[in-house]
């Protein structure tokens, strides 16, 4: 069934996506994942207990309980036969916390994500936490490897990773409509974004067309949101997890192209 939800709801899904939002920086550097990761050990000045504090897991809120498609009360729903059933990827890439804004290579082997513990603490107190900011994932014997930080300033110094964003009112496409978040595939043959629908975001696709882009077409519907592709056409997509008005963490999913 899909649910509606209200416009407080939104505000709290589009502040963790725009916080997510320098991933779009990654789609510009062809050397990122040689970019130094966060050392094991503490740098010089550094006590232990900092550098423990770097653990996605031991991030976690006390509280925090893992939700997964049997426990969800709004699952995305998918809308188009040319996929298999969406799910969260499997690997060392989701926790009991938000991994948020994905980008996948084209060769379908490494993933960037943004991932903060605790979606209940403002980005003002994320800063300081030693852990929020991107991650990557590399595909290892079929499933994706335990994500590493990707650090993008000197270890002493604070930063949300920050890059540029895009959130459009007006794609050419429907200019009452709130877009953004786009992704277009090799060869700019398909325009992917995210769109509210009944309420709750969803990812919707489009093609060129004589005269600009034809009628978008709904994929992903109920809290689901950018969409990133793979050469083969794989969708992932960010769900967030709501109950009660609540957000909770939130996931990437994949939906398998048939």
């Amino acid at each position: 069934m899909q649910v509606s939800a209200t416009p407080e709801v939104l505000k709290r899904v589009a502040a963790l996506m725009l916080l997510a939002c320098p991933l779009f920086l990654l789609t510009a550097y062809d050397d990122l994942p040689a970019i130094a990761k966060t050392p094991e050990t503490p740098h010089p000045g550094e006590s232990p207990e900092v550098a423990e504090r770097l653990s996605r897991i031991d991030a976690l809120p006390h509280d925090a309980v893992k939700i997964t498609p049997d426990t969800d009360s709004h699952s995305p729903i998918l809308h188009s036969d040319e996929f298999h059933t969406s799910e969260p990827v499997s690997g060392g890439v989701k926790t009991a916390g938000a991994e948020d804004s994905a980008f996948v290579t084209p060769d379908g082997t490494t993933m960037y994500f943004f991932f903060t513990p605790d979606v209940r603490v403002p980005p003002e107190q994320q800063i300081i936490d030693g852990v929020t900011g991107i991650y990557v994932s590399h595909v290892e014997d079929g499933t994706w490897s335990e994500a590493e930080r990707v650090v993008l300033q000197d270890p002493d110094k604070l930063a949300l990773d920050g890059a540029p964003f895009v959130l459009a009112k007006k794609c050419g496409l429907h200019p009452h409509e709130t877009e953004g978040w786009p992704f277009i595939s090799e060869g700019g043959r398909e325009l992917w974004f995210t769109r509210t629908h009944l309420g709750t975001p969803a990812v919707f696709r489009a093609f060129p067309g004589p005269t600009g882009w034809e009628e978008p077409e709904l994929i992903v519907s109920q809290f689901a949101a950018e969409p990133t592709l793979d050469r083969r056409g794989n969708l992932y997509f960010v769900h967030h997890y709501f109950r009660n008005g609540q957000m909770l963490e939130a996931d990437i999913y994949v939906s398998r192209r048939k």
